[in-house]
This record gives C-alpha cells, sequence and structure tokens, in this order.
C-alpha cells in the first residue's frame, strides 16, 4: 500500500491519497488434481481531513476496491467484481454545548452473484447538549439509519468455492442517551477495532500527562478480522485506518 498526503491550506485540511495491490495465491486439491487459485486485489482512495477548529470537524472520503481471482482447474469459479465506498462525517458545536452530528456512507457493489449487488446509503445523525460543571454531562439523541437501507454483503473466495453473503443487520432505531463523566484524572474513550490506536494516541495528546487515556476496543466487523485481506469490507477498514494512523502520527497539527 502506498500513500501520499498534502496540506490544502485554504480549507485548513489535509488530502491523503492511497493505493494498494494485493497477491494470494492459494494451491488445493480437487478430486485428486491440483487447483492453484490466484487472487488479485486493487484498491485506491481519497481522505479529505479537516482541521479547522475544536468546534467544526469534517471527513471526506472515498475507497475503490477491484478484486478479480482465477482457478487454473475450475475456471468456472473465476470471478471478479467491484466494491465501492463514499463517505462524509460531520460534527460541529454550535454553541454553549449544544451539537450536531452527521455520518454518511454509500456501498455500492457490482459483480457479485444475482441478488446480491446491493447498493444503499447509510445515515447516522445525531443532536445533543452537554452541560453541569465542566461539562460532564452529556445528554444526546441519536437516529441510526435514518433511511432504513442498513444491509451486509461480503464475499469469501478460495480454491475450491466462492461464496456471496448478505447478513441480517440492526435497521433504524432511536436512542437517548445520558452521559456523565465521574472520573477527574482518567478519560474513558470507545472505538472500534482498527480505530482504538488512533484515538489512544490523539486523546493522550489533547488531555495531557495529568490525564490517563484509556480506550475500549470493540469488534464490531462483519468480516473475520485474522483474514481481513478476503473481505472488501475488511481491506476498506484497515487501509483507510493506516492512512490516517499515519497522517495522525506524523503529520497532524495539534496547534
Amino acid at each position: 500500500m502506498m500513500t501520499y498526503g498534502f496540506p490544502v491550506n485554504f480549507i485548513k485540511s489535509s488530502l491523503n491519497i492511497t493505493g494498494g495491490f494485493t497477491y494470494t495465491q492459494s494451491p488445493g486439491i480437487i478430486n485428486g488434481k491440483s487447483n492453484i487459485s490466484n487472487a488479485y486485489n486493487y484498491n485506491g482512495g481519497l481522505i479529505l481531513s479537516s482541521n479547522i477548529s475544536q468546534n467544526v470537524d469534517f471527513t471526506l472520503s472515498y475507497n475503490a476496491n477491484y478484486y478479480e481471482g482465477f482457478n487454473s482447474l475450475q475456471t468456472q469459479n473465476n470471478s471478479h467484481y467491484w466494491n465501492q465506498s463514499a463517505g462524509c462525517r460531520f460534527n460541529w458545536i454550535i454553541w454553549n454545548g449544544f451539537f450536531v452530528q452527521n455520518d454518511v456512507t454509500g456501498q455500492f457493489y457490482n459483480g457479485l452473484s444475482g441478488g446480491y449487488n446491493t447498493n444503499y446509503v447509510l445515515w447516522n445523525a445525531g443532536v445533543g447538549k452537554k452541560f453541569l460543571k465542566n461539562q460532564k454531562g452529556e445528554l444526546r439523541l441519536s437516529v441510526y439509519d435514518i433511511l432504513n437501507q442498513n444491509t451486509n454483503v461480503s464475499r469469501t473466495y478460495s480454491e475450491t468455492y466462492i461464496q456471496d453473503t448478505k447478513v441480517n443487520t440492526l435497521k433504524q432505531y432511536f436512542m437517548l442517551t445520558f452521559t456523565f463523566s465521574f472520573s477527574k484524572g482518567a478519560v474513558p474513550e470507545m472505538r472500534r477495532n482498527h480505530h482504538a490506536r488512533r484515538s489512544w494516541m490523539l486523546f493522550q495528546h489533547t488531555f495531557g500527562k495529568q490525564y490517563q487515556v484509556g480506550v475500549i476496543r470493540t469488534n464490531k466487523n462483519s468480516y473475520r478480522p485474522e483474514r481481513w485481506w478476503k473481505y472488501s469490507d475488511g481491506v476498506r477498514e484497515v487501509v483507510d485506518e493506516s492512512v490516517a494512523y499515519i497522517y495522525a502520527r506524523f503529520f497532524f497539527s495539534y496547534k
């Protein structure tokens, strides 16, 4: 994987361009005969991340993933497909602790089996208010999957079979939450698996040595993490988070 990043000064943001290639060869035996499976995965993307102020934060991203597989024996299992993902995240602290959050992601598939080329838009949003002393209290109303389109599609390719999978997922729901922080010297933070390390580094640097930041890592992946390179969702998440971590570690300005 290759990454090139540079600042976009007029909007106080940074642009990262990524590109990668993965090749996997898997031998197998079918009815006593040797079969060689060759899999090629090409991916590329753009990530525009803001650094405008503490009150406004946005991220625009696009990632394309092209996969093709060839078998020396079972040529009927040769396949190829596209997966594209475009996303926008926007967080805004409006005034006096009031905030809005938006997270929109579009997923587009082409080349899978009939009925699996599902395109959908996942839109999550929330509004809330921070209050009490030192803004330790937070009341938030969140809406998940506003368009009620959430689904999950993946392809598994091996030397002997191709499997397209569609998983039933939790669709639209509302959540009202109240959060109060009792801690005076520690800051807990919960993040998804691949996002945990970068979150810990950023929060620890922001709060300083007088606070101890702890990250609770969750694993809600739609794929097997130990074989992430075989799933389009896995390749996309690992590539995106690797780029974001490299930028945060070596290029991000905390000023």
